[in-house]
């Protein structure tokens, strides 16, 4: 609820309201979740799961809907625990443009109430088949105001054309149904031309 709730604050704030659409996969929850979204958001898409989806497949579902039935140009992946800060749609769409060529973008991501970074992209070496995130438990500072560009991306805050989609497909959510599917997905993506740039400003 409050995910929902900041989202539709923020789209009111930038002045969006009809140029996006939530799509939501409740994957067989029984918490009353798709009750409450028929009940207080009639203009949220409700994908239905049985519990089989987890994250990727999840991902995937939602994905699904938005490109067969909105026709959508963009996909931003969110989870429901993070709170966008008030101006961030009004930059994500300055930036729209960018997405125009082989380009996925990525969030600076803190940790709530704090200046701390959680995320600003990954990195991948390939030598010893490690990642980690970039900047990650790093105190935010002048040093990660500039763009960063990334191996992978978690899967938050990550905006990408659908076109992305007709590139490389969908995630593997056979080998990675919950975890790593994001990064995985994200660095195929930048091993078939796309460049992963983080936002801080996102």
């Amino acid at each position: 609820q409050d995910c929902i709730t900041s989202l539709k604050e923020c789209f009111r704030n930038s002045n969006i309201e009809d140029e996006v659409k939530i799509v939501v996969v409740d994957d067989g929850s029984t918490d009353g979740t798709f009750e409450w979204l028929r009940t207080n958001h009639t203009d949220i898409a409700v994908v239905e799961g049985t519990g089989d989806y987890w994250w990727s497949g999840g991902i995937n579902a939602g994905v699904k809907y938005a490109i067969e039935n909105d026709s959508c140009n963009y996909i931003l992946w969110w989870n429901n625990d993070i709170e966008p800060s008030n101006n961030y749609f009004t930059i994500l769409f300055q930036q729209l443009s960018r997405l125009s060529t082989k380009v996925v973008l990525g969030s600076k991501i803190l940790t709530k109430g704090s200046d701390i970074i959680w995320s600003m992209g990954g990195v991948f070496n390939p030598i010893d088949g490690r990642k980690y995130m970039y900047a990650m438990n790093e105190p935010d500072s002048e040093e990660y105001e500039k763009e960063f560009h990334a191996d992978w991306f978690p899967g938050m805050g990550t905006l990408m054309s659908a076109r992305l989609y007709e590139d490389i497909g969908f995630l593997n959510e056979e080998d990675f149904p919950q975890y790593h599917g994001d990064s995985d997905y994200t660095f195929r993506a930048k091993l078939a031309g796309y460049k992963l740039i983080t936002i801080p400003t996102l």
